[in-house]
């Protein structure tokens, strides 16, 4: 009698907890905008919250120096926390300011992706090794929402804008246009495309980087992990997928801004890559060599990584070759 009792008690739980995974969670997705935005941002993950972010030498960064940068509009006060890491030439005596670009090397500004901050590890040995190897100034902030920057309601449109007010920042330090790269990783490449589309020709950027970038919100929702797990439910779409399609605060689609992106890009996607799959960087590329202005869509590229490499979502950077690729991107269009 115990043992049935037994039994009949885990077959109830299980029944609660299937109950609870399938039903329940699907409803609360459908029906809050703050799920919604976690599932797309996953700010409020955040580890290094409780660091200094202004004391970079404890992330092992050789010469970079901590700045802010301020903006008033409609959105109200938004401060943004944001790290210049020099070149190599300047490890030596590292003692220019954060606002000096007074040499003719690239800059790379890096748009990074979901969760964490602009110190996450593959971040910062990515701006080690633009750096070192490419010689590049790496300008690396956080959106508002993330870190030490403004605590903001992040969405599509405050991403880009925040990424807009960073961008302007470097051109107003007698930067010009022509020697700056996009770099946008995961969700930032949603957040790049959407500052190119809307970027005026005069202070266009030479070119753009999209790593493990994907189309659309929406068909990357399909594949990633966590949501996979639902998409075999009938009211999968009607949960989990239309909330995204029917909010512009949620819903990045590069797909839509590639046919207004007047810059090369150079897309670079691992085969292993188990958030956003492989296959949604293959498309991207291909929709962007028909959409984009054909003068600049035959400087477009596409670089995959064999699954035995072992890159997967975030660890491109240690491809031993991404500096002669970014090379070999300047070089092209210069």
């Amino acid at each position: 009698m115990i043992r049935r009792n037994l039994i009949s008690i885990i077959i109830s739980l299980i029944i609660l907890i299937l109950l609870f995974i399938f039903i329940v969670i699907p409803i609360i997705v459908r029906n809050s905008i703050t799920f919604q935005r976690f599932g797309v941002f996953m700010n409020i993950i955040n580890v290094h919250y409780f660091h200094d972010l202004s004391n970079t030498e404890q992330f092992g960064l050789r010469c970079a120096k901590p700045f802010r940068i301020e903006t008033t509009n409609d959105e109200g006060n938004i401060n943004l926390g944001a790290w210049h890491i020099f070149p190599r030439d300047d490890y030596d005596e590292c003692k220019r300011e954060a606002h000096d670009f007074n040499d003719d090397g690239i800059i790379v500004l890096y748009l990074h992706g979901n969760m964490a901050s602009r110190a996450f590890y593959h971040r910062r040995l990515l701006y080690n090794l633009l750096s070192e190897k490419s010689n590049a100034h790496v300008i690396a902030f956080d959106y508002r929402g993330y870190a030490d920057s403004t605590n903001a309601i992040p969405s599509t449109f405050g991403l880009t804008n925040d990424t807009r007010n960073v961008y302007e920042w470097i051109l107003g330090n007698n930067v010009t246009s022509d020697r700056i790269i996009i770099w946008g990783h995961s969700l930032g490449t949603g957040v790049a495309t959407r500052f190119l589309s809307e970027c005026p020709d005069e202070i266009y950027p030479f070119a753009a980087v999209i790593e493990s970038g994907f189309t659309s919100i929406v068909e990357a929702s399909h594949h990633y992990p966590l949501i996979r797990l639902f998409s075999f439910l009938p009211y999968f779409e009607y949960c989990f997928v239309e909330p995204l399609v029917n909010n512009p605060e949620l819903n990045f689609n590069s797909t839509a801004q590639l046919s207004t992106i007047r810059c090369p890009l150079l897309i670079l996607h691992a085969e292993d890559d188990v958030i956003v799959s492989f296959d949604l960087g293959r498309k991207l590329y291909e929709q962007a060599k028909m959409l984009q202005p054909k003068n600049v869509s035959e400087q477009t590229q596409f670089v995959s990584y064999p699954a035995q490499y072992g890159y997967g979502h975030q660890d491109i950077y240690r491809d031993p070759d991404l500096s002669k690729t970014i090379k070999a991107l300047c070089n092209t269009i210069n």
